[in-house]
């Protein structure tokens, strides 16, 4: 299967698509409790659209950056649960190790 290139995506005559798209996703994504248009497509259209429009890509970095703070600390509460592992994040073992090497 070939994957197109997402440069073939970024070209000048797929911008008003994607601002299109993006919007319509975003718009559709505040009728969330309906059915097959969902909550899920207002982060979707946000994507699309920070592609092209500054204000949306200011929103996703800003998500981004919230949802890594939120992963990490949870991580850092919940050292147990295996999808928690992050790198950077300390580990279960790694807390048992200096507290007891800083009680001895």
């Amino acid at each position: 299967m070939n994957i197109p290139n997402n440069a073939f995506f970024r070209k000048k005559i797929f911008k008003p698509v994607r601002i299109t798209l993006g919007s319509l996703f975003v718009l559709f994504g505040a009728f969330g409790f309906l059915p097959i248009v969902g909550f899920w497509m207002i982060p979707a259209g946000l994507a699309i659209l920070s592609i092209d429009v500054p204000w949306a890509q200011r929103v996703w970095d800003r998500g981004e950056r919230t949802y890594g703070r939120v992963l990490t600390k949870l991580a850092a509460r919940y050292p147990k649960i295996p999808w928690m592992k992050l790198p950077g994040a300390p580990r279960h073992e790694e807390k048992q190790a200096e507290t007891e090497a800083s009680s001895v």
